[in-house]
C-alpha cells in the first residue's frame, strides 16, 4: 500500500506536470487530492492558486495564496498573490504584496518594479 506521503508527492508532481502542459483544471484536481491528504501542504495550495490564476479565477487564486501564506510566507507567494490582486483590480492591495515580496528578498525585483510602476 502506498503511503500518504508518497500519494501527496505523486499528486503534487502530476499537478505540476499538467500545469506545465497548460492543463490547469486537471492540475487543480491533483493539487486538491494532495490537499485532501494533507491540508497543511503549503506547496499544493500555492500551486493550486497559480493554476487558478492561469484560468483567470483570481478571487479563488487569492484564497489559495492566503492559505499557502498562512502556512509559510515566501517572497514568491507574496508576488503570486500580488499578481492575482493586480489582475482582480485590487491595485492598492497588490502594491502592498509586491512591496512585501521585495522586503522578503524576492529575486524578481525587475518584474516587481515593473508591476509597481503600473500602479
Amino acid at each position: 500500500m502506498v503511503q500518504q506521503g508518497q500519494l501527496i508527492i505523486k499528486n503534487h508532481n502530476l499537478g505540476l506536470a499538467l500545469q506545465n502542459m497548460n492543463k490547469q483544471q486537471e492540475a487543480i484536481e491533483c493539487f486538491d487530492k494532495a490537499i485532501a491528504i494533507n491540508p497543511n501542504n503549503d506547496n499544493a495550495w500555492n500551486n493550486k492558486g497559480f493554476a487558478l490564476h492561469n484560468l483567470q479565477q483570481y478571487n479563488y487564486a487569492i484564497l489559495c495564496y492566503d492559505q499557502a501564506l498562512y502556512l509559510q510566507i515566501t517572497s514568491s507567494r507574496l508576488r503570486n498573490k500580488a499578481d492575482s490582486l493586480f489582475q482582480f483590480g485590487k491595485k492598492s492591495e497588490a502594491k502592498q504584496f509586491y512591496q512585501a515580496a521585495l522586503e522578503k528578498g524576492s529575486n524578481e525585483k525587475t518584474y516587481i518594479q515593473s508591476q509597481l510602476s503600473q500602479l
